[in-house]
């Protein structure tokens, strides 16, 4: 432990919601490994991000049709036109800003939600479904 135990503490709680937490690190994970994807320039983003984080997690069924909702899923260039995503932001200046922010907020929640989840799994074993 680096003495940070928040988290530690909340994972051991024999009330912790495991599954939700996991699903939710699960969610997260599968997000942030879209966008880590998307700004690397790959084109099936969404379908590498999915095959490297939830498909394990899910039946033939679920799969196809998580797939549907994968090919709605925005475009990079889409994205950083967006201006509702920067908020007080000059229109000229959306998608430098949005660019710049996501490579800053990439560089750092990747690791920490894929931190949080070995730690789950390490305290409840690896997810099942």
């Amino acid at each position: 432990e680096d003495g940070r135990s928040t988290w530690t503490m909340v994972c051991k709680h024999s009330n912790a919601p495991v599954v939700s937490m996991k699903w939710l690190l699960n969610g997260l994970n599968f997000f942030l490994t879209y966008l880590e994807h998307l700004w690397e320039g790959h084109r099936d983003a969404p379908g590498i991000a999915y095959r490297q984080t939830l498909s394990r997690h899910h039946n033939w069924w679920q799969s196809t049709g998580f797939k549907v909702v994968l090919s709605t899923l925005p475009s990079r260039e889409t994205l950083l036109k967006q201006s509702s995503l920067c908020v007080n932001c000059p229109e000229h200046e959306v998608s430098s800003v949005l660019d710049r922010d996501t490579k800053d907020m990439l560089s750092v929640l990747p690791e920490i939600v894929r931190s949080a989840q070995s730690q789950v799994e390490a305290l409840h074993g690896p997810q099942t479904g």
